[in-house]
This record gives structure tokens, C-alpha cells and sequence, in this order.
């Protein structure tokens, strides 16, 4: 009895390009199963709080105020300080000579 045929790939390389070969589907978002526990609850705080600034910046507000400080006295204002001005410019002509240290030997 002759030896029977095991295997050909004879047409399968047709019908693969009938309906075209595409790239399989990406995940918009990759699992976190497995990652630190810490690390997740940080991150999940994280996202929370970028949530809250985006919003308010979009509506308009100043910063997000923290739910848990408690209220403080508002501390006494700091009084303006004068601004600094700038030292006499010298007369034109030669510039000052600064007396040199005396070498030692």
C-alpha cells in the first residue's frame, strides 16, 4: 500500500486574502491584573485628583480646595517692600581705580 498524503497548504494562502488579512484589534486600555496593589491605589488617587484640576480649570475656578484640611486663621499679610534702587552711576570720563593689595615676598 502506497504512503497517503499529510499535509498541504495548497490554497490556503487564497482564501487567507479573500476577506484581506488584518492586524488584530489593540485593546484601548492594558490590564492591571497583577500590579502592585500600592502602586494602583496611587495611581487611581492620582487620576482622580488630575480629573478634579481639569474640570475646575475648565469651569473657571482657582484651585481645588482639600476636603480633609481643616480651617485655618488666614495668616497676617506681608508688607510690600520697596524696590531696590540702583546705585549712583559715576560721572563719565575715567573709571576708578581700586586700590591692589600689596604683594608679599
Amino acid at each position: 500500500m502506497a504512503k497517503s498524503k499529510n499535509h498541504t497548504n495548497h490554497n490556503q494562502n487564497r482564501k487567507a486574502h479573500r476577506n484581506g488579512i488584518k492586524k488584530p484589534k489593540r485593546q484601548r486600555y492594558i490590564s492591571l491584573k497583577g500590579v502592585d496593589a500600592k502602586y494602583l491605589r496611587n495611581r487611581r488617587r492620582a487620576i482622580k485628583i488630575m480629573i478634579a484640576k481639569r474640570l475646575a480649570a475648565k469651569l473657571g475656578g482657582g484651585q481645588i480646595e482639600k476636603k480633609a484640611a481643616p480651617a485655618k486663621a488666614p495668616a497676617p499679610a506681608a508688607k510690600p517692600q520697596p524696590a531696590k534702587q540702583e546705585p549712583a552711576k559715576q560721572a563719565q570720563g575715567k573709571p576708578q581705580q581700586q586700590a591692589k593689595p600689596a604683594a608679599k615676598k
